[in-house]
């Protein structure tokens, strides 16, 4: 869920050169029908929406599966609201965990809560599952005033809290009373097939590694695959990255929220700092700074294992979602950008850690 000010202009110009893909999951009666699912929660509600249904999902075309915006109450107070519109079942599931998370959120305290999503209430028994949140004013990470202060060194220390807080939600967060979220576990064995037997094959047939690389790869991650198994029991984030994180700096402290929970599960103690590190091309003081950080709170008798999981990790994430998967709403360049940047991150891991450190 992306707790953020939703602008008009903003879905304008992330689609406007993507074409409309209604055929890949609807038929114009469907969307009638979500229209007026949405319609009607909204109303029941008693909220004035900054985006309407029918404007979200014109100006998106059909690539978002839930529908997000700000909006206010007969009071003026400020809200942000998310529905679910594509019925497939991997989006049902993915929505109904979030809400699973909010019911947790909601009904207990503890810690770390002050850094969640300030959740009021949700629904999965309406034709359209919702949840309603408080606004968060504060702009994520990748927002453009953020993003240029991530160039400022004084800004970027002041971040170091991040890597404090994702420690607690990797090491704590099951730990606390009450809890009680069903959590899936990161199927190993069968990612990693999915990552040798096509992925990986696919990259050398296409000439984008060579043999070498190729096979080291392969033997890196064989010979650590016990490893990944036994590690396999840490709460994970799944989509750990700046455009998921608020931060605003407030009386010389730093206001944080962790948003969208959708894709929390069961996985390695390194894999969330791993792809939140993955994400960070051109931002190295910053990737580097939370990545030390984040290892220094690490029991000592975990470092040399941590070590290897990033390297795997990387390579995974290299392949899966920087060298193989496609992203319309990107220009060539950025394209190109990318690709650079997961290939370079693909050939520093089968080095060593310090190399993809110092990348």
């Amino acid at each position: 869920m992306i707790n953020i000010p939703i602008k008009k202009s903003l879905l304008l110009n992330k689609y406007k050169n993507i074409p409309h893909k209604w055929d890949y999951w609807t038929t114009d009666e469907i969307i009638k029908k979500i229209e007026l699912n949405l319609n009607n929660i909204i109303n029941k509600l008693q909220l004035t929406v900054s985006v309407t249904p029918s404007e979200f999902l014109q100006l998106t075309k059909g690539y978002k599966h839930r529908y997000y915006t700000d909006c206010i109450n007969p009071q003026g107070k400020k809200y942000f609201f998310c529905a679910l519109m594509k019925n497939d079942e991997l989006s049902k599931k993915s929505f109904y965990k979030e809400i699973a998370f909010a019911s947790f959120v909601i009904n207990n305290d503890f810690l770390i809560k002050k850094y969640l999503p300030p959740y009021i209430q949700s629904s999965k028994l309406d034709l359209t599952p919702w949840i309603l949140s408080e606004y968060i004013s504060t702009p994520v990470l990748e927002s453009k005033v953020n993003m240029e202060q991530l160039r400022d060194i004084s800004f970027i220390k002041d971040l170091s809290l991040i890597a404090e807080l994702l420690f607690n939600i990797t090491f704590n967060f099951i730990n606390i009373r009450n809890f009680n979220l069903r959590l899936e576990y990161f199927d190993v064995k069968k990612e990693i097939s999915e990552l040798i037997m096509n992925k990986l094959t696919d990259l050398k047939n296409r000439n984008q590694i060579d043999s070498i690389s190729f096979n080291k790869a392969i033997k890196f991650i064989n010979s650590n695959l016990n490893l990944l198994l036994e590690e396999n029991k840490y709460f994970t984030h799944g989509d750990f990255h700046i455009g998921n994180i608020s931060a605003e700096k407030v009386n010389n402290s730093i206001r944080l929220k962790i948003i969208d929970w959708e894709t929390y599960h069961m996985n390695n103690y390194a894999y969330d700092i791993s792809y939140f590190f993955s994400k960070l091309s051109k931002e190295k003081i910053f990737r580097k700074l939370i990545l030390s950080n984040y290892m220094k709170l690490i029991p000592t008798d975990k470092i040399n294992r941590f070590k290897t999981l990033f390297r795997l990790n990387i390579i995974y994430l290299a392949v899966k979602d920087g060298l193989t998967a496609t992203f319309l709403e990107l220009s060539n360049k950025e394209v190109i950008e990318r690709q650079e940047w997961f290939k370079n991150l693909f050939m520093k891991s089968l080095v060593s850690f310090d190399e993809i450190m110092n990348i």
